[in-house]
């Protein structure tokens, strides 16, 4: 910053540098509006796949996955969830509650499937 002042002082006047001083602070500022704006983002996309993922077989859920999965930058985090919830799914096959009720036995093979087309999907198959 001080190397920013000291050639701002030598090639510009007073009242120049200052202007370009408040244009340089401005412009930072705005860049961190930005990056404010772009994290309440990443945080609206991170609900709507938690939300995606306690109700998989919703329309707008495979969508949700696959916009944050699809992201390099995410991929890795989405990926990790959508295999966690397999693994709870799956886990569920021994109770006792899933062998006595063909209903529930459905409705956590349902979950599987949706978890595994939305493993497909970031995964690009």
């Amino acid at each position: 910053m001080e190397i920013i002042i000291a050639f701002m002082k030598t090639i510009l006047s007073p009242r120049s540098a200052l202007f370009v001083f408040g244009f340089l602070v401005s412009s930072l500022l705005a860049a961190v509006e930005v990056s404010d704006e772009e994290a309440m983002v990443l945080g609206r996309q991170v609900l709507a796949v938690k939300q995606a993922l306690e109700n998989p077989e919703a329309p707008e859920s495979m969508a949700a996955v696959t916009a944050l999965g699809q992201d390099s930058r995410y991929y890795v985090m989405v990926r990790g969830w959508v295999v966690q919830h397999i693994q709870m799914a799956e886990s569920y096959r021994g109770t006792s509650e899933y062998k006595a009720s063909a209903e529930r036995k459905l409705e956590v093979e349902k979950k599987i499937s949706s978890y595994q087309k939305m493993l497909r999907r970031i995964d690009l198959e």
